[in-house]
């Protein structure tokens, strides 16, 4: 726990509220594919304190190998979404919202005030130092980084989300070396979310220019110093000696491993060449490592999620009935038994692990209910009772391919054809999703966590980069997702973030939301500081040590 005055506790002091204060479950920072969680909070001071459980007393040294089933392509935390598990080891942000408990992280800025509900002040920590390394060489940490990194953001190409820069701030400045101030130019709850977010990192300018971008090489201020980055190969970190939580990381080292082929990946883990795993553990790989001492399991539900994408501007989906038919269509229960052995659950607009905003389960149960039968006769009633033809691409990453095999013989039970067509992801994505050339597109959504962003995803101006691949435009849904933004009672905001996913999910598009595994890493024995779940320390690799017998 936070050692001095919390978040909530000052908020309070200026007559703000825990709940006008909080409006989001987390940050990005914590997705969850590590589950390395350690404590939840952190002083005002430069140095952040835990304090161990005497019989677990954390080692320092050592070295973790992490295989990986992607190369993360970049490692530019303002450009890439995907890479936020590697960029946030390197690069830290003002602060977060640790998912496993909702409370505000101090990372880079040490506080946070409010002087009124459009303005927001972080009190950057003294000594916080970029990575010693050439070209910013140990300098500090100040207020002009932020104010150079925010600009970055907003004008660099990039699918993060920067809406909050973009459409809902007035200005933002340095007011002095350790002072940054944001105002937004209207009620915006969700500011504290977005500035949490990775893609608000702090990036040197120097590092920028040097190397013109940061997508192969790096300078940050996070507890890891790049090493080295062969792309399709490894990506090393050393350990920061100068890290700002004094005493972490706890390893000298980490290793990533990209290895493509799933069985390769599996095999790497299981004859001890790594000590994490980057896959979901159903249930027969749970009973493969059970009982073996080399082997520990933990839970760690996963937020991508994977969705039908539909052209909802256009004939067929551009008619109600036939979202509603195929929507019904899917078999999800039969999906679920067949992807993870029975044991998942269904997501509405925002994934199931994010209890706190997700839709119950017997509600989505009831909602989208499988129903062949329906299917048919809303078909028939568009015209379409002879059924349709969806040309249909599909990216050759992870277990699309398959989800799209399951979805096709759905479908094939109502007279539906899915013209399926696999592609290289960046050929997929660009040419595409992004390039809106699909009836129906198979793909993940990405792992945020903060409600605002999420519902962005149906939202007419799109969420990320003003991305919108359905090209869907809903005056209603638009209002209910604007409506959320002037919220800041924490209650009154769940109860509208769910009564807007009822709406959504009542259109059938522009996304159908599908299931989600209930989600197990798994770690080799040598890895300790783990606990079950997920939260922003052991994203940033902090909190884990290495028993080296």
């Amino acid at each position: 726990m936070m050692t001095a005055e919390t978040y909530w506790q000052r908020a309070a002091k200026r007559k703000i509220s825990r709940r006008s204060a909080l409006t989001g479950a987390a940050t990005a920072l914590g997705a969850s594919a590590l589950a390395l969680v350690g404590c939840s909070g952190g002083s005002e001071t430069a140095s952040v304190q835990w304090t161990p459980s005497p019989l677990d007393t954390p080692k320092p040294g050592g070295k973790a190998v992490f295989a990986i089933p992607l190369d993360p392509g970049s490692l530019d935390p303002q450009v890439n979404v995907i890479s936020g598990y590697l960029s946030t080891r390197i690069h830290n942000p003002l602060h977060a919202i640790n998912m496993s408990n909702l409370e505000f992280q101090p990372l880079v800025a040490e506080s946070l005030e409010y002087p009124d509900h459009l303005t927001y002040v972080w009190k950057l920590r003294h000594g916080v130092k970029f990575h010693n390394i050439d070209p910013t060489f140990g300098r500090e940490v100040t207020a002009a980084d932020v104010v150079y990194s925010f600009d970055r953001l907003k004008a660099g190409p990039t699918l993060n989300d920067r809406k909050l820069l973009t459409l809902h701030t007035d200005k933002y400045e340095a007011i002095d070396d350790y002072t940054f101030s944001l105002r937004t130019n209207k009620l915006f709850s969700p500011t504290v979310d977005h500035t949490g977010n990775f893609a608000y990192s702090i990036v040197p300018h120097e590092a920028v220019d040097k190397w013109d971008g940061l997508a192969m090489n790096a300078s940050g201020c996070g507890a890891w110093i790049l090493a080295d980055y062969t792309r399709a190969e490894r990506v090393h970190l050393r350990r920061n000696p100068d890290y700002y939580q004094r005493g972490r990381p706890f390893p000298d080292e980490e290793e990533w491993l990209p290895v493509t082929d799933l069985g390769s990946l599996w095999q790497m883990f299981k004859t001890g060449r790594a000590d994490y795993v980057g896959i979901n553990l159903d249930k027969l790989k749970r009973q493969e490592i059970e009982g073996k001492p080399e082997f520990q399991v933990a839970k760690s539900p996963s937020l991508f999620t994977i969705n039908c994408y539909v052209r909802v501007d256009r004939p067929p989906f551009s008619d109600e009935r036939v979202r509603e038919a195929l929507d019904i269509a899917i078999d999800r229960d039969d999906y679920i038994e067949k992807m993870y052995f029975g044991d998942g659950k269904y997501n509405g607009p925002i994934p199931w692990p994010l209890e706190y905003w997700a839709l119950p389960q017997d509600e989505l149960r009831s909602t989208l209910a499988y129903d062949p039968t329906k299917a048919r006769q809303l078909l028939s009633a568009a015209g379409y009772a002879d059924g349709l033809d969806l040309d249909t691409p599909v990216a050759a990453f992870g277990d699309s391919p398959k989800i799209a095999v399951i979805i096709k013989d759905h479908y094939a039970k109502i007279g539906v054809t899915l013209k399926n067509r696999q592609k290289e992801l960046g050929a997929f994505l660009a040419q595409d999703l992004y390039g809106h050339n699909f009836d129906m597109a198979i793909f993940l959504n990405l792992p945020y966590m903060e409600p605002d962003i999420i519902l962005r995803s149906y939202y007419s101006k799109g969420q990320q980069a003003d991305v919108n691949p359905g090209l869907s435009n809903d005056p209603e849904v638009d209002g209910l997702i604007e409506g959320l933004w002037s919220i800041f009672d924490l209650e009154e905001k769940k109860q509208a973030v769910l009564d807007c996913q009822r709406v959504i999910l009542k259109k059938h598009g522009p996304m159908y939301p599908l299931c989600s595994p209930e989600g197990y890493a798994g770690f080799s024995s040598r890895m300790r500081g783990l606990e079950e779940g997920t939260g922003l320390i052991g994203w940033m690799g902090i909190s884990y040590w290495v028993e080296e017998s």
